[in-house]
């Protein structure tokens, strides 16, 4: 017969465990999702970078250089903030490499007629999604 000790531990540990699981549901769960007009490939209008692109989908995102190396990675997580102008949005794109390490994709995004993407570390060179065939 199980003393009314016990129940109360097995209760407190049950509820715990709860608790525990609704947390890391929230942790792993991404708070904002990206448009899907953002979904595609983007080439930048510098020709130092014309061999370049970085390509965002819904669960991935994949860069590649101008010597055609290729990675993709999962997101993990994505983060939004509306800029004061009302027109640029700031998003941060989250994603594990392949060491696990967490990295960010940080930018600037217009959805104007042309979209557009302006890195956050390289605010002058413009990126323009890719038209769709």
């Amino acid at each position: 017969m199980i003393s009314h000790k016990e129940e109360n531990k097995r209760r407190t540990h049950l509820v715990l465990l709860a608790v525990l699981i609704i947390l890391l549901m929230g942790y792993c769960r991404k708070n904002t999702t990206l448009s899907e007009d953002m979904f595609g490939i983007w080439k930048a209008s510098d020709i130092k970078y014309k061999d370049s692109f970085f390509e965002i989908q819904e669960e991935f995102i994949v860069f590649s250089d101008k010597k055609g190396d290729i990675t993709n990675y999962s997101i993990t997580d994505v983060r939004k903030e509306d800029l004061n102008d009302g027109e640029w949005v700031l998003y941060t794109i989250l994603y594990q490499d392949k060491d696990f390490l967490r990295r960010e994709f940080s930018f600037y995004y217009h959805p104007s007629n042309e979209s557009v993407i302006m890195l956050k570390n390289q605010p002058t060179l413009v990126w323009k999604k890719e038209a769709a065939d």
